[in-house]
């Protein structure tokens, strides 16, 4: 009895649309690269649960007469090309005939269309790829598609979507590429019925930038090009330019969601070039901090694949390692012409200072002209201070604001600045007591130390502490060998379950000033959208502008870190929490938010601990869970044991 079989055309498309639809950001792309090679000026698209409910984009391009609005939906029918060899000097987006065909087998779609010479429209409504009603409507020229209830006849799939948030994220960034890339096109966005991008078609591309990034990037954008470095003694770069924006060092991102590189205006993601870019900065940026850039690089066609894959986001460039080295070298040369323009107007503005410094002060006229000081009255006592002191008018101040302060009858001038020093100034705050980070947390009652002497008889009978290497990793010997524990990972590890076990009752400090935090669109949604889950942690952020925060409580044990650095942090790990269950989600963000905040208030490698602090770190960590590894997945011990010693010294076989 036969065991295959062959699937029926219908399923063969399910399955297959999955290679081209994964997720409502790529039914986004595949549509708007659709209404650009249409020739289409401007794009509106509407946006309902983050792509799940409703996707519509609408155009104002060609449009299409009925027979090829009814072909539009066929497996592999395509108007870009006729043959294979046609690839090598593709100047369109699509080739494959793949998009919409697999777009409407997995979703409820509707089709409006109409070219500029036609009277009316077409309609098409579609289910599971086949056509359930069509017609004449009236429409305007262009195409309208809406895709309603992706995946709802594939569960399979439509369980493995993420959050309406993160979905949301993903088309917001699909929309924000193109509007990059096409400056003098338009480009629509709304989100459940919000305005989110507008961008009016414009010939300077900076303006594009003014309306899609904030002020700080505006003021940050460096401008690049290859014109900087010399190409033409490249025989494999023949061809190839180079042309963007980058930031500045003083612009910083905590992940690489904010580099944009363009191949021939196709947005494409490639890590190796993304590195090659983040490579420029070396030295530049702190460890775990990135650029924004918005880099376009334009080649022979012949020299880059776009058929990698059918969602045609990844390319293959011919000579890769060369553009990579290429790239790395615009990014360098542009922060070196940056920092060199940076110092001559450093410089020239210092000799500025100083020659106005040292110039002769001339006394105002008011005061060269005035023969005697006013007096200045202390309650009932009246002094006169010494001629031409340059006093105007006269102050009042009361007796019981001298307290026991005796005053003369008269006073020279610097005796009389003494007495004011003394009558305004402010009582000092006592210094606060220098504590270790290993009281930023207090411990329960149950697992404070009896005391200091019988912790350390207990803890010799278990280790003994040798030392410490490079203020970074403690050194013990134990019953299974030489022990090396990595101090920031021990103390993280330790703070992240001390966070879980006590999340009800984080210890939380009022800032006495608020700490204003500048941020963009999407950190603004990230804030509204889990302010609950900051609060619970006791970070309390009220709004204050269009695109500022108040910080006004933080906890306790990271009240001295840098905050608004801590708070930016905490937004991009929410950005990449990505689990497509809301249970799961929230686990997700609660292990952020706990992870980021034992990573800012834990010991660093190179803070010097005394031996005291050593043996209660290693202690402490013995009696927590999961103390193998830190929330980040890094060991926090390496063991060494005698066998590895003693066969390292061949003493042993």
């Amino acid at each position: 009895m036969a065991k295959i079989y062959q699937l029926p055309p219908e399923e063969i498309h399910k399955i297959a649309a999955g290679e081209v639809v994964e997720r409502p950001a790529n039914v986004a792309k595949e549509l708007i690269e659709n209404a650009l090679d249409a020739g289409a000026t401007h794009v509106t698209v509407f946006v309902e649960e983050g792509g799940k409910k409703l996707l519509r984009v609408l155009d104002n391009g060609c449009g299409m007469s009925h027979e090829d609005a009814r072909m539009s939906i066929v497996h592999h029918a395509t108007s870009k090309i006729r043959s294979v060899h046609d690839l090598s000097s593709l100047n369109t987006f699509g080739f494959r005939g793949e998009a919409l065909s697999s777009i409407a087998s997995v979703s409820r779609m509707k089709l409006v269309t109409k070219e500029e010479a036609a009277l009316e429209g077409y309609k098409l409504l579609i289910e599971d790829g086949k056509v359930q009603e069509e017609g004449y409507v009236a429409a305007t020229t262009g195409t309208d598609i809406s895709i309603a209830d992706i995946f709802y006849n594939v569960p399979a799939r439509r369980k493995f979507l993420k959050t309406d948030e993160t979905e949301w994220r993903a088309i917001h960034n699909v929309v924000h590429a193109f509007a990059l890339a096409y400056p003098m096109h338009g480009f629509t966005l709304y989100h459940n019925n919000k305005l989110v991008i507008k961008c009016q078609p414009s010939e300077e591309y900076h303006d594009r930038l003014r309306l899609l990034y904030d002020k700080y990037f505006v003021s940050a954008a460096l401008a690049c090009s290859s014109s900087s470095i010399d190409l033409k003694n490249t025989a494999s770069l023949m061809g190839l330019s180079f042309e963007g924006t980058i930031t500045s060092p003083q612009y910083i991102r905590y992940d690489r969601s904010s580099i944009y590189l363009f191949v021939n205006k196709r947005w494409v993601k490639n890590p190796k070039l993304t590195q090659a870019l983040i490579k420029g900065y070396a030295n530049v940026l702190p460890q775990g901090r990135y650029p924004a850039a918005v880099v376009h690089i334009t080649c022979d066609p012949e020299q880059v694949d776009i058929n990698i894959h059918p969602r045609k986001e990844e390319v293959q460039f011919m000579h890769q390692r060369a553009i990579e080295t290429a790239l790395e070298h615009m990014v360098r040369k542009t922060l070196e012409n940056y920092t060199t323009t940076s110092t001559q107007i450093t410089n020239q503005f210092t000799s500025q200072v100083t020659q106005t410094a040292q110039a002769p002060l001339e006394q105002p006229a008011f005061v060269q002209s005035a023969h005697k000081a006013p007096d200045i009255q202390f309650s009932n006592t009246t002094f006169a201070s010494d001629s031409t002191s340059g006093s105007v008018g006269s102050v009042q101040l009361n007796s019981a604001s001298l307290g026991a302060l005796e005053v003369p009858n008269k006073y020279e001038t610097a005796q009389f600045s003494a007495v004011l020093d003394k009558v305004f100034a402010l009582e000092p705050l006592p210094e606060p007591e220098i504590s270790t980070k290993f009281q930023q947390i207090p411990l329960s009652e149950s697992e404070q130390p009896a005391g200091l002497t019988e912790v350390l008889v207990e803890q010799a009978q278990a280790y003994k502490l040798i030392g410490n290497y490079k203020h970074t990793y403690i050194l013990i010997e134990n019953q299974e060998g030489l022990v090396l524990i990595d101090q920031h990972a021990a103390h993280e590890r330790i703070l992240y379950e001390q966070f879980a076990s006590r999340f009800d009752d984080v210890a939380v400090s009022s800032l006495i000033a608020p700490l204003i935090i500048t941020v963009n669109k999407q950190e603004i949604e990230l804030i509204e959208q889990h302010a609950q889950l900051f609060l619970a942690y006791g970070i309390a952020l009220e709004p204050m502008g269009p695109n500022q925060y108040a910080l006004k409580t933080a906890p306790v044990m990271i009240k001295h870190k840098d905050l608004a650095d801590t708070v930016k942090q905490l937004l991009a790990d929410i950005q990449e929490c990505t689990q497509p269950d809301a249970v799961l989600f929230e686990k997700a963000l609660h292990h952020a938010v706990r992870a980021q905040m034992a990573c800012k208030a834990a010991v660093k490698a190179g803070d010097v601990l005394t031996h005291e602090q050593m043996h209660e770190l290693v202690t402490t960590l013995h009696k927590t869970p999961m103390r193998f590894s830190c929330p980040h997945g890094r060991p926090t011990s390496w063991t060494l044991r005698l066998f590895e010693i003693e066969r390292s010294f061949k003493r042993k076989l």
